[in-house]
């Protein structure tokens, strides 16, 4: 059974108003006052986040878990779910290599949790896995015994 990420030393993000949204949600271990993001490492480009429309601050901070992940090598605690949404904003945002570890950690693992082919498809064409990993599902779908 694999356990939740737990991004901060709460569990949970904050609520707290600002002048510019009463609705701001600020992330307790990832926000930082002043809104400037930083990373240690190399970004191929500025990232600018609308937070209203590409990630919210738990789908973020499993993004900066990859980054910060204090057992460095060891990503068992993230679930499936957790690697597609670091997949999507990964690929967003333009890490090229999250985005391809994010991809290994998927395709062992979603054989096993969704099991039926035709949805596991799906949920790969919709988060933009390799085509050589979609082309076999179709060969796979199109060669089972039972019907669709």
């Amino acid at each position: 059974m694999a356990t939740r990420i737990n991004t901060s030393s709460t569990g949970a993000t904050q609520s707290t108003g600002s002048p510019q949204s009463p609705q701001t949600v600020r992330h307790s271990e990832y926000y930082r006052e002043g809104g400037d993001l930083y990373i240690l490492g190399h970004v191929p480009s500025a990232i600018i986040i609308d937070s209203a429309t590409e990630a919210t601050p738990d789908e973020f901070a499993k993004l900066a878990w990859v980054l910060h992940n204090p057992l460095y090598d060891d990503f068992s605690a993230a679930t499936l779910e957790d690697w597609f949404t670091i997949l999507r904003l990964a690929d967003k945002w333009g890490f090229t290599g999250m985005k391809a570890m994010a991809q290994r950690h998927i395709h062992p693992r979603a054989e096993q949790e969704i099991p039926d082919i035709l949805d596991r498809l799906c949920k790969y064409e919709a988060y933009k896995l390799p085509a050589d990993i979609i082309q076999e599902l179709y060969i796979q779908l199109c060669t089972q015994e039972e019907g669709l």
